[in-house]
């Protein structure tokens, strides 16, 4: 596993949440985490409506 992602802190007026995300230390500067942060964005924004 390379790390972890979550989307939290939605508020539902507004649409906007944060997200957080760890990633393993072998995989710190490889772009895996910039590349998951834009994913669950897109999506976010697909699925769910958020701002992001």
């Amino acid at each position: 596993m390379a790390g972890c992602i979550n989307i939290y802190n939605i508020d539902r007026e507004t649409l906007e949440e944060e997200i957080g995300y760890r990633i393993a230390q072998k995989f710190k500067g490889t772009g895996y985490a910039s590349e998951a942060v834009r994913l669950i964005s897109r999506q976010a924004k697909k699925v769910l409506g958020l701002k992001c």
